[in-house]
């Protein structure tokens, strides 16, 4: 069974390439889930193994857009998957 993940980014990341970059880092690290724009940053729910959520968290603060800033990442386990995706996927409002 997958492991659920939320996650809130704060900080530049709007405007600035960071939705797609999320969805390709989550594709590279096999995980499910969506990304949108948030009222104080992105958000981001992941399902997927434990191991590709830390390696989706370490290289989101070392690969990010070379415009974004990032100021914090919160991260909250779930106790059960919101859903399973077969892929992740970008939400535009």
């Amino acid at each position: 069974m997958a492991n659920a993940f939320s996650i809130q980014v704060r900080g530049v990341v709007q405007g600035v390439g960071f939705r797609p970059f999320v969805y390709r880092l989550a594709r590279e690290n096999g995980l499910a889930g969506w990304v949108l724009n948030g009222e104080d940053g992105v958000e981001i729910h992941l399902e997927g193994s434990g191991r590709a959520v830390e390696t989706f968290l370490g290289n989101l603060k070392t690969q990010r857009p070379p415009f974004a800033l990032i100021e914090s990442i919160e991260g909250t386990k779930l106790l059960d998957p919101v859903r399973v995706l077969e892929q992740p996927h970008v939400d535009y409002p």
